[in-house]
């Protein structure tokens, strides 16, 4: 930086400190569970959340009535995320699983999201109340593509656009 923003307030607010922090016992950004437990409400999955252990959050998702979707799996598929390529705007997690199973990804849900597993359109689920979850519908390798895809965005883009030719 220049001297003459020396002492600045531009300058004191670059000088903070900077903290780093270890989660101890945190999820990984993306994750295979072998079971779904599908509770009747929202309140239903908070209660089951508390209860859980996280041996048990690792391994099965919680979903409420209407969040869930198409077949989801019963058994106990075990599963690992060997990749995960995060873009703007996207998410790619590549890995195998030994069954059916959901991949879980500790995104916010959101329902401007779109999925694709193994290239194939695939519902987003609201899993765990504010996760996202994708059904791995077969044992073997997957690829699994998110996409987060907003209209909005591009009315407003073109808004600005309008606005700057105005």
């Amino acid at each position: 930086l220049p001297t003459w923003l020396e002492g600045t307030a531009l300058t004191r607010g670059l000088e903070l400190p900077v903290w780093i922090y270890t989660l101890n016992e945190s999820f990984q950004r993306a994750y295979v569970v072998g079971s779904a437990t599908v509770l009747g409400s929202a309140d239903e999955v908070e209660a089951a959340l508390k209860g859980s252990t996280l041996e048990t959050l690792r391994a099965t998702a919680f979903l409420a009535k209407q969040d869930a979707r198409g077949e989801l799996p019963a058994g106990a598929a075990n599963g690992t995320v060997s990749r995960i390529v995060p873009g703007r705007d996207s998410l790619t997690c590549e890995g195998e699983t030994s069954g059916p199973g959901l991949l879980v990804v500790s995104n916010n849900w959101d329902k401007n999201w779109h999925a694709r597993v193994n290239g194939v359109e695939a519902p987003i689920l609201r899993c765990n109340l504010a996760f996202q979850a994708v059904a791995l519908p077969q044992a073997g390798p997957f690829r699994v593509e998110l996409e987060y895809r907003n209209p909005v965005l591009w009315w407003t883009h073109a808004g600005s656009v309008a606005a700057l030719l105005g």
